[in-house]
């Protein structure tokens, strides 16, 4: 628990032959604070991190601002009665949808028959219909969630909403501006290895160095693989 500190904003990360140190702020005390080490391995999402300053190679840079953002959205709401599985019989998985706005319901797989209710993930959009919710108020975004929700499940979604929800928007959030970040056919094979790669004593791993996956764990364990490897040969060197 010691080694890890949040609330820690990076503003700059430089390098040199032997080191590598970040400096960053606390967001709750305002205090300016630097970070040392032998090598610095960065997951910050690649269009946050092109935004700090930093001493990287313009080649480098330029490989960090190929991959293009993809906007992501969800809206959750909370329910007091578990009518999926009371009246229904859905016990998790995911319903698909046509509805404009709307596209998939998920349902929990825990806490089966929990006299406590439930969340539902009653929305979760990308690409342009990701950003077209949230460009919504989140007053209009509950609204959505719960019209669409009726379609699938009438007179039961209104009814066993209790008022509460919450909604992401990870293209607008300053620390993520992507749910993930893709890459171009051609980009991939020209700006992806010089990522790999890294430059002297920084690495970068993240779902967004996975040759083969665009985001999720899935992509950022495939990462973490990669960043492990080179870091190996940077140490085996000395």
């Amino acid at each position: 628990k010691s080694m890890v500190k949040f609330n820690k904003e990076v503003t700059k990360i430089e390098q040199t032959d032997v080191g590598a140190q970040v400096s960053y702020f606390d967001t709750k005390s305002g205090k300016e604070e630097v970070a040392k080490g032998d090598y610095c391995i960065s997951t910050i999402p690649f269009g946050v991190l092109t935004k700090i300053d930093n001493d990287f190679s313009p080649e480098i840079m330029d490989a960090l601002k190929s991959p293009r953002s993809g906007p992501a959205y969800k809206i959750g709401l909370q329910f007091d009665r578990r009518f999926w599985e009371k009246d229904e019989m859905i016990y998790g998985g995911v319903t698909q949808t046509d509805i404009p706005g709307n596209r998939q319901i998920s349902y929990p797989s825990n806490d089966l028959h929990s006299p406590h209710g439930g969340v539902l993930l009653s929305s979760y959009e990308y690409a342009a219909a990701a950003v077209e919710n949230s460009n919504l108020s989140i007053a209009q975004r509950i609204e959505l969630a719960l019209a669409s929700g009726e379609k699938v499940h009438p007179g039961l979604y209104r009814k066993n909403y209790n008022g509460k929800a919450m909604s992401m928007s990870w293209h607008k959030e300053k620390y993520s501006l992507g749910g993930w970040f893709s890459w171009s056919a051609r980009a991939r094979r020209t700006k992806l290895p010089l990522v790999l790669k890294g430059e002297n004593r920084v690495l970068f791993s993240g779902n967004g160095i996975s040759p083969a996956l665009d985001g999720w764990m899935a992509g950022a364990i495939e990462g973490a693989w990669y960043t492990m490897e080179e870091l190996d040969k940077r140490v085996a060197k000395g």
